[in-house]
């Protein structure tokens, strides 16, 4: 446990990132890394998911208030790294998260940092 922890300890250090939220050109990005082989088996939904069928979704969550998507960059390169998306309850005192790095950055301990910048 103790070098799981010095790791992460180190990565956070190492990295800065900067969050902000989707816009319509993430759209084919965030399409993509659903598509990821690892990100499908992961997910609830298992399987690819088509362009049409991610536009539908994608287009919904721009105007539903209930969910927030984020998107982590590296505050060096501007490069993104992950997304974050909260699914609100109703009272908004809590939310279902969901996190899906670009399969680059995969394996490299950035999800903490990405959850943890984007509450």
């Amino acid at each position: 446990m103790r070098r799981y922890i010095e790791k992460t300890y180190m990565t956070i250090m190492e990295v800065s990132i900067s969050i902000r939220k989707i816009v319509r050109e993430d759209s084919q990005m965030l399409w993509e890394w659903r598509n990821d082989l690892i990100s499908q088996r992961n997910s609830i939904t298992t399987g690819a998911v088509s362009w049409e069928e991610h536009g539908k979704w994608f287009e919904l969550s721009l105007s539903d208030n209930s969910r927030e998507i984020l998107i982590g960059e590296l505050s060096s390169t501007g490069e993104a790294i992950g997304m974050v998306r909260f699914d609100y309850i109703p009272n908004r005192l809590s939310a279902e998260v969901s996190i899906n790095l670009n399969p680059a950055w995969r394996g490299k301990d950035y999800s903490r940092l990405l959850l943890s910048q984007g509450i």
